[in-house]
């Protein structure tokens, strides 16, 4: 009978009188040994206590094993015996996060310390509520109560959907992320998506959750060596996930939907991906490439981060929206010499976070485009403009004259930032420009470039960073690299025609951003004459 499922079984049973389904019934009653050898088996490990209980929270549902079911099941057993402390867990949705951390674990764990206290939180309270009572649902069950019932008895004054205690000074109080906090400390924290899939694409949605977690949470239990577990989707680089990563202290396990070389580091306890092939379906005894594909296509019409994000674990799209890996694919060991080169920068002033300082150097040599070199870094002011002189220092040591380029962001303090640059760098006939229009429009040129083949690395130790940048742009948190890109090729594709000068002839932003997208894609050749607004002499960029 082992090998027959639920559905098989009432199909079986539907043949049978009432009579004869008595007599299996009596014949089927375990003995008391094996009632033992069952709840010691259960006792012993969280994946047979899953097995188990899962007729309890899903009844009209068979139970589906899985590679990662017993992966999360080794890595949760670790938290409760102390192996770490805390645990990161990131799965695509419906792979059974919440039934197997919220539910199945703490049931698990009070069946054996009943004195545990646990508090868990959700985006939701619908969602706290739900656990809250599928976790009930299994102490007040029969096998439960045969098995540990007495050492979970709950206390009669407080026994409620949200909250409740049992005999042995255990408890259990289920909140929403943004929530309070009781004013007792727990042994255990669970947080299960504590974003709104939507609210996450908000910043200030995202702060009020890293707000609620580096506030009310990181001062709970530490009296008493808190344990915590975060399980939930990618929905943002931004996001509880990937403030977890960057700040380190956690066990991550990265489980994306299809199988991707390298996204999972092996835990301390050898827990990593089984997979080898790359595409590799995750749960495909329950998720089986048809059923993926209709998922990907749903969540794809909401944008290809939305796939990137909740199935594959990455917050951004693996080809970005932008730029494709295949395009920046071409390496080659150096430059071509006697070429049109300029350095571009687009600066920031924030040391040790914020938005980065990058530098890029980039030659052409008639259609084609070496990228040579990228420096990128966060660094106080003083010490950017050091960088700064410092690169250009080596650009002209090494390749000559290399027209340095800054671009003026906004307002009175980006065009006095501006102008300090272009004169402690003036030896070096540094100039700037006034940035205008989106990032993505001054980026098209260069990524269309970068699909027809013209576009080349020159390897160096900057090439991951920067290649990893593009192609998450314009969904990634940063695109300092990008900017600086783009007005390197722009300034590149300008050289040797005659272009306007804004800051001489009276034409808009708007106006001279027209003109050299339409320069650049070979619309014209040169100034159309009679053209409103276009007017005035030329001048040689360059």
């Amino acid at each position: 009978m082992d090998s027959v499922n639920q559905s098989e079984l009432k199909e079986l049973l539907a043949y049978l009188t009432p009579q004869e389904r008595e007599q299996l019934d009596i014949l089927l009653q375990p003995t008391a040994t094996e009632l033992t050898q069952r709840k010691t088996a259960a006792e012993t490990s969280l994946h047979e206590f899953v097995k188990q209980a899962w007729h309890i929270v899903e009844p009209d549902t068979d139970f589906v094993d899985g590679h990662h079911v017993r992966l999360l099941c080794e890595h949760l057993e670790a938290v409760f015996a102390d192996t770490f402390k805390n645990l990161l867990i990131n799965v695509p949705p419906g792979c059974m996060k919440s039934l197997l951390t919220c539910v199945f674990f703490p049931c698990w764990v009070w069946a054996m310390k009943p004195e545990a206290r646990w508090m868990f939180a959700s985006f939701s309270d619908k969602l706290s509520t739900r656990d809250s009572q599928r976790r009930r649902d299994i102490f007040q069950s029969d096998w439960f109560r045969g098995n540990w019932g007495e050492q979970v008895a709950f206390a009669s004054d407080e026994n409620r959907k949200t909250s409740y205690r049992n005999k042995r000074g255990g408890w259990m109080y289920a909140t929403s992320v943004g929530g309070g906090g009781l004013g007792e400390h727990p042994d255990f924290i669970i947080v299960d998506d504590p974003h709104k899939t939507k609210a996450a694409e908000s910043e200030t949605q995202r702060d009020d959750v890293l707000d609620w977690w580096t506030g009310t949470i990181a001062s709970r239990g530490r009296t008493r060596g808190v344990r915590k577990i975060v399980i939930m989707q990618r929905l943002h680089e931004e996001d509880l996930s990937g403030h977890i990563v960057e700040t380190g202290g956690y066990e991550h396990i990265c489980l994306p939907m299809r199988y991707e070389p390298g996204r999972m580091d092996t835990t301390s306890i050898g827990g990593k991906d089984w997979r080898t092939k790359e595409g590799e379906l995750l749960w495909p005894e329950l998720f089986d490439a048809e059923k993926v594909d209709e998922t990907e296509r749903e969540m794809r019409a909401r944008g290809p981060h939305v796939v990137a994000g909740q199935m594959q674990q990455r917050p951004v799209a693996r080809e970005g929206g932008t730029f494709k890996v295949e395009w920046l694919s071409q390496f080659v060991d150096a430059p071509p010499l006697n070429c049109k080169k300029v350095r571009y920068w687009d600066k920031a002033g924030t040391q040790d976070g914020g938005d980065y300082t990058a530098g890029v150097h980039m030659v052409r040599d008639k259609h084609k485009i070496y990228v040579v070199d990228v420096v990128w870094g966060q660094w106080s002011i003083g010490a950017r403009n050091s960088i700064m002189r410092q690169t250009a220092e080596l650009d002209r040591l090494k390749y000559g004259h290399v027209s340095i380029w800054t671009e003026q962001e906004p307002g009175s303090g980006g065009k006095e930032s501006a102008e300090i640059t272009a004169r402690e760098l003036a030896e070096f006939g540094a100039r700037y420009e006034l940035s205008t229009g989106r990032k993505e429009d001054r980026a098209e040129p260069f990524a269309a470039a970068c699909e027809r083949g013209d576009v080349y690395l020159v390897r160096g130790p900057w090439n991951q960073a920067y290649i990893d940048e593009l192609t998450v742009f314009p969904y990634g948190k940063h695109d300092d690299q990008v900017d600086a890109s783009s007005g390197a090729y722009n300034k590149l594709m300008l050289s040797g025609n005659r272009v306007l000068s804004r800051e001489i002839f009276d034409v808009t932003p708007e106006q001279e951003l027209a003109y050299q997208k339409a320069l650049r894609r070979g619309e014209i050749e040169e100034l159309p004459t009679g053209l409103e607004g276009f007017r005035g002499h030329w001048s040689d960029d360059l």
